[in-house]
């Protein structure tokens, strides 16, 4: 694990000493692994919004471990761990008003019960959804990486992803701020990562 983990630095090291950071603005041909903020905004379906979201977390996870290892910018590396913490929470909430939205204002013992399990629901599901995400990205690199690819385009679609993830921030935002009345309200304990 730790031999894999020198390689991937490595491997990111030298794209950054040797190709601007930038670059996914000059002809690259990467491609992000979330193309819109569409998905992040479209509650129609709330598994796809929810990977969507994990895709985010996992972008941000990446861009923070970039920030902090490669260009030695702990404070940029913080504020990407922080948006990350963001995306996972809105997973939580969204899975936790999806499981409350179909149920009478009066059926209290129903409401309690969706309540209780969506919410529980909602804690697995913002752990494991961005983990997913991010050891599907994490594998990419390591594809490229064994295959002797150009790795500069691995990271530009990593920077491309958290860019169309930052468009949607005022979203994320309000499920953060729906969790936190429910927490200030005692409805829900923070969950514990």
């Amino acid at each position: 694990m730790r031999k894999q983990k020198w390689l991937w630095v490595f491997c990111l090291v030298s794209i950054f000493l040797f190709s601007p950071v930038s670059s996914a603005d000059s002809g690259s041909n990467a491609k992000p692994y979330l193309s819109s903020v569409k998905p992040l905004l479209d509650l129609t379906n709330v598994h796809d919004a929810a990977r969507a979201w994990g895709v985010c977390a996992a972008a941000y996870n990446v861009t923070s471990e970039i920030y902090e290892e490669l260009l030695e910018q702990p404070a940029q590396a913080k504020q990407m761990r922080q948006l990350s913490n963001g995306a996972e929470v809105v997973i939580a909430v969204m899975y936790l008003l999806d499981g409350l939205k179909d149920i009478e204002e009066d059926d209290f013992d129903h409401m309690s019960k969706a309540f209780k399990s969506s919410w529980e629901y909602g804690k697995e599901a913002m752990n494991s959804i961005p983990e997913t995400q991010y050891v599907s990205m994490v594998a990419d690199g390591e594809r490229l990486v064994m295959a002797g690819a150009d790795y500069k385009e691995f990271v530009d679609s990593i920077f491309m992803t958290t860019r169309v993830c930052v468009e949607s921030l005022e979203v994320q935002q309000m499920h953060i701020d729906i969790y936190r009345d429910f927490v200030r309200k005692g409805w829900l304990a923070q969950p514990e990562k």
